[in-house]
């Protein structure tokens, strides 16, 4: 942004942010991102935002979204909740609800799975399996 700003026939480099930061239709979220204080400086946006919360309503972490290069930080994220950027603080509350919704179904597959519960021991028959049970309580 600052190398189009310098050029005598381009708007100043304030108007550009104004530009970017109003952007209704999305066109300045495939700008490529500026390294500014250590990261990527991500705007907000209407795809991103669906992104994020698709993946939290899949039982999927923030932390484990924001390792993704193509999403924002997790701070950036809790950022945009608090501040309420264009109703996201909704979006991102019944995101995290029906993914945590998954994850409860998710824990109670593994509760109730005793598919392995039990080995089968050459010569000395059936034996309880206690690995798995440890396992389970782990994944649990």
């Amino acid at each position: 942004m600052l190398a189009i700003s310098r050029d005598s026939e381009m708007p100043p480099r304030s108007t550009l942010r104004y530009w970017i930061k109003t952007d209704k239709d999305g066109l300045f979220a495939q700008c490529p991102r500026t390294l500014h204080k250590g990261g990527p400086r991500t705007l907000y946006s209407k795809h991103i935002a669906a992104e994020i919360c698709r993946r939290l309503a899949s039982g999927r972490s923030l932390s484990s979204i924001a390792r993704d290069p193509s999403m924002p930080a997790a701070p950036t994220v809790v950022d945009w909740v608090n501040k309420d950027v264009d109703g996201f603080q909704a979006a991102y509350a019944r995101a995290r609800q029906l993914g945590h919704q998954v994850m409860a179904d998710e824990i109670i597959d593994i509760a109730d799975d005793s598919s392995k519960d039990w080995k089968k021991i050459p010569a000395k028959g059936r034996r309880f399996n206690q690995e798995n049970l440890e396992r389970a309580e782990l994944r649990i």
